[in-house]
């Protein structure tokens, strides 16, 4: 994989807070998604998947392959 040195790093430099059960995720200051889990073990077994995942949505952004639409998250909490 291209990037697998980049997302290790990425990866290892991040960890859930103990009592996390969710995030909501911004790359180059826009909103991109929210993840909400049912309790914080949920969400350390997904922890790596999930931050690679944002690593490489943010290198897409980045190459120009995504939509730069910006949503306000508001939208998806208050529904």
């Amino acid at each position: 994989m291209q990037y697998k040195y980049q997302l290790n790093e990425f990866v290892s430099k991040l960890t859930p807070n103990s009592r996390q059960v969710g995030m909501a995720v911004f790359i180059n200051g826009r909103f991109s998604c929210i993840d909400i889990f049912d309790n914080p073990e949920t969400m350390k077994k997904v922890w790596v998947r999930l931050l690679k995942s944002y690593a490489l949505d943010a290198i897409d952004k980045k190459a120009g392959k995504c939509s730069e639409k910006n949503i306000d998250p508001k939208v998806f909490l208050l529904q």
